[in-house]
C-alpha cells in the first residue's frame, strides 16, 4: 500500500534522537500534502491571479508538536516522545517582502 512517502505507521520522518531536529521547508510541505506549484485555493482572487501557484501566493502551515513522557510509566521517568503535526490552512495566504541589500545588491 502507497503511503505517499511515510512507513507504515504513517511517519513521514524517523529522526536521530542524538542530533538536534532539521526540519526543512521541502519536508514541512509534504508533511502537509501540498508543493509550491499546486494551484492556490484562495477565494475572491481576480481573474488574473485565479491560476497563481502556492509559490505566487503563499500559504499558511499550521506546525503542532505532541508531547508526552509518561508513556510506559506511571511516575513518567521514561524518555520524552513528540510528534510534529503540519496542516496547511485551506484558503489562507501569507506573503512577506522583504528587501535584503548585500553587496551593493538588492534582493527580494
Amino acid at each position: 500500500m502507497d503511503h505517499g512517502g511515510r512507513d507504515d505507521k504513517g511517519v513521514l520522518k524517523w529522526f536521530d534522537t542524538s542530533k538536534p531536529d532539521r526540519l526543512p521547508v521541502e519536508t514541512l510541505l509534504e508533511a502537509a500534502g501540498v508543493a509550491m506549484h499546486m494551484r492556490s485555493d484562495r477565494v475572491n482572487l481576480k481573474e488574473s491571479a485565479r491560476n497563481a501557484t502556492f509559490r505566487d501566493r503563499g500559504m499558511v502551515l499550521l506546525v503542532t508538536i505532541e508531547y508526552e513522557n509518561y508513556q510506559g510509566s506511571w511516575f513518567g521517568t521514561n524518555e520524552p516522545t513528540y510528534s510534529y503535526r503540519v496542516t496547511r490552512i485551506p484558503e489562507a495566504e501569507s506573503k512577506i517582502i522583504e528587501p535584503v541589500f548585500s553587496c551593493e545588491q538588492r534582493v527580494l
